[in-house]
């Protein structure tokens, strides 16, 4: 494992010496984490009359078990407890595909890919290594966003619906499973594409399709609030599990040096 990490160390290294990174990493974690939190937060005193808030009423009151007195707190509730933390899964998805397809494809620009096939580590630790580095800064920069998310919310809450309405077991569940999770998934499924890609801009945007998933699961549960609730929520987090444990396999006979070679 020493030197899978020191494989890791390498790419973290590179990630924090490219401009063109960091940005791609800062600007998704500014807009799910601070400004998304800021504009649901400026929404909680409109009153909503539509009949469909009656129908989203007796589902959270389904699910969750929490009293409700009025739209603005069916509002509120919804927005912090189903819109955000499904929006903040984008985040540990999008930031380690980035990250990801950088540390394998931009080897391939960089032309050191050879000398790092070159080095004296098994294909298990070159892909373990790999992984590690987009990993960490997908999970630690989401879960980052996602707790000051939560605070950002519960202020608003606090002070223009007099509580928060901050559902802490989603929040738990999305923060030690979801974000995980996710991130395993879209890592497995970028190491994939990046084998294949010419460059890091069309590893990128191949990588980009795993998102789709989260969006669907976004849509599905603007219609349907039992697709993020409760136990769902665990469910979700097993299916990227095993997503990512299938991509994992197909991604390290892909690692395998012999055959990236020929690639190079």
């Amino acid at each position: 494992m020493r030197k899978a990490l020191a494989i890791m160390r390498k790419d973290l290294k590179e990630v924090f010496s490219s401009r063109q990174l960091i940005i791609s990493i800062v600007v998704p974690a500014l807009v799910f984490g601070v400004i998304l939190p800021i504009v649901f937060g400026l929404s909680f005193t409109a009153e909503d009359n539509s009949t469909e808030i009656g129908i989203l009423n007796q589902t959270i009151y389904r699910y969750d078990g929490v009293v409700l007195r009025d739209s603005s707190e069916v509002i509120a509730y919804w927005m912090m407890n189903y819109m955000l933390p499904i929006l903040l899964m984008v985040l540990p998805c999008g930031i380690t595909c980035v990250v990801a397809a950088d540390s394998i494809a931009g080897e391939k620009e960089r032309k050191t890919l050879e000398a790092l096939l070159l080095m004296p580590v098994s294909n298990f630790e070159l892909f373990i290594g790999k992984m590690l580095a987009p990993f960490v800064i997908g999970v630690v920069i989401a879960s980052v966003s996602a707790i000051v998310s939560m605070a950002i919310s519960s202020y608003f809450s606090i002070s223009l619906l007099g509580k928060s309405f901050l559902n802490i077991s989603t929040w738990a569940i999305t923060i030690l499973l979801l974000i995980p999770t996710v991130a395993f998934m879209a890592i497995t499924f970028s190491v994939i594409v990046s084998v294949y890609a010419k460059g890091v801009r069309e590893a990128q945007q191949m990588s980009g399709a795993i998102i789709v998933p989260i969006v669907i699961i976004l849509i599905a549960s603007a219609t349907n609030m039992a697709v993020f609730a409760g136990v769902s929520r665990i469910l979700l987090a097993l299916l990227f599990l095993l997503t990512g444990l299938i991509f994992s396999y197909v991604s390290s006979k892909l690692m395998d040096r012999e055959k990236l070679i020929l690639r190079v």
